[in-house]
């Protein structure tokens, strides 16, 4: 209650304004991890606690994913500006358990573009599908203008989803059909399994018979 009412104010937790003792090793597993991190400022906060931290938050993001935003959002920012492949890869797999809230997609996009830059693919593809289902104007904002059509069709195609599931058939339609385009280019470094084109077919398929009728 204190660090809601004195912290998140004015947008920034208390331990950022104030000097706090703080510990250092995060040592410390679990709830008690998560006090000793209280303390401390996520901009002094050395490596080895992030990735604890980030490890905490993928074990318990399923049932408390919006208590870490309200909490803990600057540890997760810095997460996603200072961890390595690996931590961002379960950062962005942590959101995918429940619908991230809204204050996840500056997150997200940080996973997104810093996976994309090491052409980490599979992470900037989870990391994608996470911000799909949080925000889909920011989902569309980040489709990769890179050579790397099985990242360009999986985006298009969670986009597709998320707008197909909202309502917005026409949106749908037109992100499915640049999916289809990359799938039809043929690329010869990518081979993408029959069941995801099958998918990507048959929600083109739904979505054709909605809009005519």
């Amino acid at each position: 209650m204190v660090v809601d009412a004195l912290g998140m104010a004015q947008g920034k937790r208390i331990t950022q304004e104030v000097s706090i003792p703080s510990i250092t090793r995060c040592d410390e597993e679990g709830v008690e991890l998560l006090a000793g991190l209280a303390l401390l400022d996520a901009r002094r906060a050395p490596a080895k606690c992030v990735e604890k931290f980030v490890q905490l938050f993928y074990s318990a993001s399923r049932s408390d994913i919006e208590l870490f935003y309200k909490f803990y959002q600057d540890y997760l920012e810095i997460a996603a500006e200072r961890g390595t492949l690996p931590v961002l890869r379960k950062l962005a797999a942590a959101h995918l358990s429940r619908t991230p809230p809204r204050e996840a997609v500056t997150v997200l996009e940080k996973v997104f573009h810093a996976a994309l830059g090491a052409e980490d693919y599979k992470t900037a593809e989870i990391a994608s599908v996470a911000l799909a289902a949080a925000d889909l104007t920011s989902a569309k904002r980040i489709l990769p203008n890179c050579d790397c059509p099985i990242l360009k069709v999986s985006v298009a195609y969670h986009i597709a989803r998320s707008a197909y599931e909202s309502g917005d058939y026409q949106e749908a339609i037109r992100y499915l059909e640049l999916a289809l385009a990359e799938l039809k280019a043929q690329d010869p470094r990518y081979e993408y399994t029959p069941q995801f084109v099958k998918q990507i077919e048959e929600l083109y398929r739904d979505l054709a018979l909605l809009t005519v009728l």
